[in-house]
């Protein structure tokens, strides 16, 4: 196309998105309103080479070359940056080449960078559209985080809130606690470490709430504590996953507390002890050496 003719469909262009034809349809002089060297082409951005900056791959392509080996979130913080210049490009060039007909849509590159750099020869880059990669997300515990909230929720002033958290802790502990604290991008010693690291953090936090609690439902000469009842029941769960050395970490915690001067604390000592001795049946003599002069004293 001639550069008067492409200047000449250009204005047509213009004064129909501005609304201009129609006052030039009256009579109306409109050719002060956009002048010609409005309508003139804009040179794109260049680079230090000369070359044009309009693909993802060229501008993450010079990225690379000039900072060398980057890490996986250097790359990822590369490719949204040169995402952003590379739509800022195709904007500025789609409104400078309106005479050659609409070009063809930019796919979405929405994918992880995949790079191989060579010492000598030029890096190269693959763009390819897939799937997060697997071990990036839902890899942990799936329940990891609720449990660390219901954690919190422990030690409400409020009692209600109290009983209510270790009541689902106890739930989920009894049902999914095999898997607790495990991730499968771990090995199986890994697992099993976490998992058990895992478990003695939960018991110590349940050791904490049989210890501080003093709420309690008098009826008679009687007296009734849902929140420790519920909390040692929970201590029960952990201590039939835990390994023998953290069950018996756990009774010298609980022998600690029998001697304590707060009857509310010594009252969570033996409940634990209780839902100790009835479930871990296979090492009842070797915890009876231990529990049995503080159940004999009461």
């Amino acid at each position: 196309m001639e550069p008067k003719a492409r200047m000449a469909f250009q204005r047509q262009l213009v004064n129909q998105r501005l609304g201009l034809d129609v006052a030039e349809a009256i009579g109306i002089n409109t050719e002060g309103i956009v002048s010609n060297r409005d309508l003139q082409d804009c040179t794109f951005e260049r680079n230090h080479n000369g070359s044009r900056k309009d693909t993802v791959v060229n501008i993450v392509k010079s990225e690379m070359n000039s900072a060398g080996f980057l890490s996986s979130r250097e790359l990822n913080k590369a490719r949204r940056h040169a995402k952003i210049l590379a739509k800022q490009i195709s904007r500025d060039a789609s409104e400078n080449s309106m005479e050659e007909g609409p070009e063809k849509k930019r796919q979405k590159l929405n994918s992880s960078v995949v790079d191989s750099v060579d010492s000598d020869d030029e890096g190269r880059m693959v763009v390819d559209e897939g799937p997060p990669c697997p071990g990036e997300e839902g890899s942990e515990w799936p329940l990891d985080n609720f449990c660390s909230k219901l954690c919190t929720e422990l030690f409400s002033p409020a009692w209600e809130t109290r009983h209510g958290a270790a009541t689902a802790l106890r739930e989920i502990i009894c049902v999914h606690g095999a898997g607790a604290g495990k991730s499968n991008t771990q090995t199986m010693q890994e697992m099993s470490w976490c998992h058990q690291a895992w478990l003695e953090d939960m018991a110590v936090r349940m050791i904490c709430v049989l210890s501080l609690d003093r709420f309690g439902d008098f009826v008679s000469d009687q007296v009734v504590a849902p929140v420790r009842e519920t909390c040692a029941q929970a201590l029960g769960n952990i201590l039939h996953l835990l390994s023998v050395s953290g069950v018996l970490g756990v009774v010298r915690l609980l022998e600690t507390m029998l001697s304590w001067r707060e009857w509310e604390a010594r009252h969570g000592g033996l409940l634990g002890l209780k839902y100790l001795l009835a479930i871990r049946t296979d090492i009842r003599d070797d915890l009876l050496k231990h529990a049995y002069p503080h159940i004999y004293k009461g």
